[in-house]
């Protein structure tokens, strides 16, 4: 049976985490300020500057990485960088890393909303987030590594659906 961890990410983790990206344009799309390839010293500065950095763990390896950021107190926080190692993608894990995030931000931090932005290009992602409950509310437009103009979609998740699926046994305890 696997032991599935959700833990705050440590610095013997980052490493592994810098080859979850497998290109360029899949690195752009989780972390766009990085540059390919992703490396130790640009994870230490992103979760510097960022809160919450956490890690999803089985058996001992790191399998997904995600963090907080861009908060207001009380109100709502987004959560960003979310990786999942490639060969562990497709089998749910980013959902639970998404959802173990969510836990936190709610009941842990106390935001009302957490908000995420996903390029439209990325429509298993796009996907993900919205069969999770996530609701777009706006877009803005953004630069890929080409120059190419890509829409950059906002979604949002409230406290109020958090609390009714909480209640429904969506989320674990």
């Amino acid at each position: 049976m696997n032991d599935i961890i959700f833990r705050p990410v440590e610095l013997d983790d980052l490493a592994s985490i810098c080859g979850f990206p497998e290109n360029e344009m899949e690195l752009f799309s989780s972390f766009p300020s990085a540059q390919y390839p992703l490396d130790v010293e640009q994870l230490k500065l992103i979760i510097k500057q960022r809160m919450a950095s956490s890690v999803l763990e089985i058996n001992g390896q790191v399998v997904g990485f995600s963090n907080l950021y861009d908060h207001k107190e009380g109100e709502h926080c987004f959560m960003g960088n979310v990786f999942i190692l490639p060969e562990q993608r497709n089998q749910g894990l980013g959902e639970k890393l998404i959802r173990s995030m969510m836990v936190m931000a709610f009941d842990k931090y106390g935001f009302r909303n957490v908000n995420v932005s996903c390029f439209k290009f990325n429509e298993q992602a796009m996907r993900l987030y919205k069969r999770i409950g996530f609701v777009e509310y706006d877009y803005e437009i953004r630069e890929d590594p080409e120059g190419v103009g890509v829409k950059l979609v906002h979604l949002q998740y409230d406290i109020f659906r958090y609390v009714r699926e909480r209640k429904s046994g969506i989320f674990e305890s």
